[in-house]
């Protein structure tokens, strides 16, 4: 409960700084990190659905639904501030115990997500043709391309509905529920994408009806969920239906530097990976395996970093920063010890985990130059999502947009320049790996800097 007593816990000795349980934050964390990974996993089912279905059609749909699912991933991650920002203020909010502010909130954050959304999905189905032809997509697909972009991209009012629930559900401390949405969420698009492509003939386009037909499900679940169920009458969300812009310039502002936030980082990822393309298609799916196995490391310790956003907002909102310091801590010290397993677990798989995405011999090499690099940079990657996830909660926000900025500042220039004067694939990584260095630099001194620990039942302005 918001108010349970807790002694003021001290710092675990080094003999202890492992063990699990050893610190009273650990049950809070683990039974918010369990069910954000159980989330977090599901969530990708539905392209690897999407693919499975669309692969049986032939080769040309397999095709257009891959270089589809390259432009959702882009246009729809960059949208995920939505969830963050959501996050941060009603977890304020929730733990200053205002009730009716957390239903103003989620309120204006269910405008603006709809409102995005829409002007994505028109955007998105006027353009395209000029889309598909920016990607590549050749004649032969062109069709198929447009069959299922124009129906998915339909979804988009849906997923940011989406990410506003997400976020509610976690600023509240209750991640079971987002769980079984997407479980729910997953298991229609399951089987409405098999009725759709076979029994009634549909093809690549029935494929993106099932999805956005689960997706829209999935929004309405969350949006009766919340205003109609327990928590609807709880947080006062029935009450709060008029648009109020001072929130809403809040929640803009928020969101803005969010989403800069994460375009910086995404730029240094495309840049990392355009480099490697013109490197050639060996450098390239090299390249590939490696960010893939960045990307499992990603999913596993952003399950730390969203209980950190959630525990941290709910303790600044309560007026204890001593705690939200002290389990901000303690979350740090999980991320570090889930890095060096994963570190350990990569090692010892050196030589299976490479031929589980390639059997070429060139590849396999190629891999082999990188591999430190993912190996070694586990503890450190893990440190920097897990500081992330506590700033975003602290609502720091202006912080992380600067120095994800200064981050890819500095890598994009060695990424450019390991293609210019021949460095290879080692290069780019170690740009990749300076990049971090440095967004573990600036986030780690403002961690222990506190200034990010401000107490009140709003974000902090910055």
């Amino acid at each position: 409960m918001l108010n349970e007593h807790y002694d003021q816990p001290t710092l675990p000795s080094s003999g202890k700084f492992f063990q699990i349980f050893s610190s009273p934050f650990d049950r809070e964390i683990v039974a918010l990190a369990l069910p954000a990974l159980g989330t977090l996993a599901i969530d990708p089912l539905l392209s690897m659905v999407d693919t499975a279905m669309v692969g049986r059609l032939g080769t040309l749909q397999l095709g257009a639904l891959a270089v589809a699912t390259v432009v959702f991933a882009v246009m729809f991650v960059g949208f995920n501030f939505l969830s963050y920002s959501t996050t941060a203020q009603v977890a304020r909010y929730y733990g200053a115990e205002v009730p009716d502010k957390v239903g103003i909130y989620t309120v204006q954050a269910l405008y603006l997500a709809l409102g995005l959304g829409i002007l994505l999905a028109g955007l998105g189905w006027w353009f395209a043709p000029q889309i598909a032809q920016v990607m590549g997509v050749q004649p032969n697909n062109f069709d198929y391309f447009l069959a299922y972009f124009r129906w998915r991209v339909l979804a988009a009012p849906a997923f940011m509905l989406l990410m506003v629930g997400h976020g509610f559900y976690r600023g509240i401390q209750n991640l079971r529920v987002p769980l079984w949405v997407v479980l729910a969420v997953n298991l229609i698009n399951g089987g409405l994408d098999y009725l759709l492509i076979y029994p009634l003939h549909q093809g690549i386009a029935g494929a993106a009806i099932a999805t956005l037909i689960a997706q829209v499900v999935g929004a309405l679940a969350f949006v009766g969920l919340m205003f109609g169920g327990a928590t609807g009458h709880l947080y006062h969300l029935r009450s709060a239906l008029n648009v109020r812009w001072q929130q809403m310039r809040e929640l803009v502002r928020v969101s803005g530097d969010l989403f800069f936030r994460s375009a910086a980082i995404q730029v240094s990822f495309v840049v990392a990976s355009a480099s490697a393309a013109h490197m050639g298609a060996v450098t390239v799916a090299a390249h590939q395996v490696g960010m893939e196995l960045w990307v499992f490391l990603a999913m596993v310790v952003d399950a730390i970093a969203i209980a950190g956003q959630s525990l941290i907002g709910r303790y600044l909102g309560a007026g204890e920063p001593q705690r939200a310091y002290k389990v901000g801590l303690r979350m740090t010290q999980w991320g570090i010890a889930l890095g060096f397993v994963l570190m350990g677990v990569f090692w010892l798989l050196r030589d299976l985990l490479p031929h589980l995405f390639t059997s070429d011999p060139r590849v396999l090499h190629t891999i082999a130059s990188i591999f430190l690099f993912v190996v070694c940079f586990q503890p450190i990657n893990s440190l920097v999502f897990v500081l992330d996830g506590i700033l975003i909660g602290a609502g720091d926000t202006r912080f992380l947009r600067r120095a994800a900025t200064a981050g890819a500042l500095a890598y994009i220039p060695l990424a450019l320049a390991a293609l210019t004067w021949g460095w290879g694939l080692p290069g780019v990584w170690f740009g990749l790996a300076l990049m971090m260095l440095i967004r573990l630099l600036t986030n780690w001194l403002r961690f222990q800097g506190q200034k990010w620990v401000v107490t009140g039942e709003a974000v902090p302005q910055g």
